[in-house]
């Protein structure tokens, strides 16, 4: 329907023109005219023509065409979805899953070695452990809540599709979850430097909460995903609760 209105405007100041006559510098103008108003007007509407236009019009053809290609290409039908959502869930499951076992291996080596180990006050590492504790926490609450919001979760889906969508979450949970594993490295190292395996054992406390806060939940990622294909919005009913 779009493509019939484009081309019946186009037609129309054609027309237009051809009622100049004998007046060949008015036709062309007005010809010029109908081709800046058909690319325009097709481009409003949603129909890319590459082809058209100057330079810079047909640039930007291009890239819009590239969009919805992009688009088009990346429709997959909901067993393939279901798939997809299947194998980045399961694979992000892995990473944050190691990230907690990592973090429970690390308080163990430092509480066994903490025994026979020296303890040294230092003022320096003590406020260096606080302020990095403090940032990582705080950035890694503010990257979820920013990269799951509703309006960036519809924008990721129109630009990249589905497949995008859950690449999205998948990425947007494994570096949150790596902020939270960062803390408890930081701890560890403190720890062995100063002796005091308290460092350790608060930085994983606050890891851990970390990763539960972020920890990926299937049924939520379901709820995102089909609230998009069926609505297109990602704050819909069907896609209420956390994203990951």
């Amino acid at each position: 329907m779009k493509i019939i209105l484009a081309v019946d405007l186009f037609m129309r100041v054609c027309a237009d023109a051809e009622s100049f006559g004998d007046n060949k510098r008015g036709a062309i103008r007005q010809t010029k005219a109908a081709h800046r108003s058909f690319v325009c007007y097709a481009r409003n509407a949603g129909v890319i023509f590459p082809l058209l236009g100057t330079r810079r019009d047909r640039r930007a053809n291009r890239e819009s065409a590239a969009v919805i290609l992009n688009r088009t290409t990346q429709m997959p039908d909901n067993s393939s979805t279901q798939s997809e959502l299947s194998r980045r869930y399961k694979s992000t499951v892995t990473v944050v899953n190691g990230l907690i076992t990592l973090t429970l291996a690390l308080v163990a080596i430092i509480v066994l070695l903490g025994r026979s180990a020296v303890q040294k006050d230092n003022e320096s590492l003590d406020m260096g452990w606080r302020i990095a504790v403090v940032i990582l926490g705080f950035c890694a609450i503010a990257l979820r809540r920013t990269k799951f919001s509703a309006m960036r979760l519809q924008d990721i889906a129109a630009l990249r599709g589905l497949y995008g969508l859950l690449a999205a979450l998948q990425k947007t949970t494994v570096q949150v979850a790596v902020l939270g594993g960062a803390i408890t490295i930081i701890g560890a190292v403190v720890s062995l430097l100063t002796g005091y395996a308290s460092y350790t054992l608060l930085s994983a406390v606050i890891t851990l909460a970390v990763l539960i806060y972020c920890y990926p939940r299937k049924s939520a990622w379901q709820r995102v995903a089909q609230g998009i294909e069926q609505t297109g919005d990602a704050d819909a009913p069907s896609t209420k609760g956390n994203a990951a």
